[in-house]
């Protein structure tokens, strides 16, 4: 089975503009989480996923 984890998505200005450390921050918090897994003989493929809100116009 795919491990999926799932983080809040932030405007891309942030990150690349701003210099926001999250994407990278939570890139390295899924690859300590399956580096554990692996030392545990745990080998499934997992994928990181950002959330995205859009607000419907009325």
């Amino acid at each position: 089975a795919m491990i999926f984890f799932s983080a809040h998505g932030v405007p891309v200005s942030y990150v690349e503009d701003a210099g926001d450390p999250y994407k990278e921050q939570m890139e390295e918090c899924v690859g300590l989480i399956m580096n554990e897994l692996r030392s545990r003989q745990i080998k499934n493929d997992h994928t990181l996923a950002y959330q995205v809100v859009t607000a419907a116009r009325l």
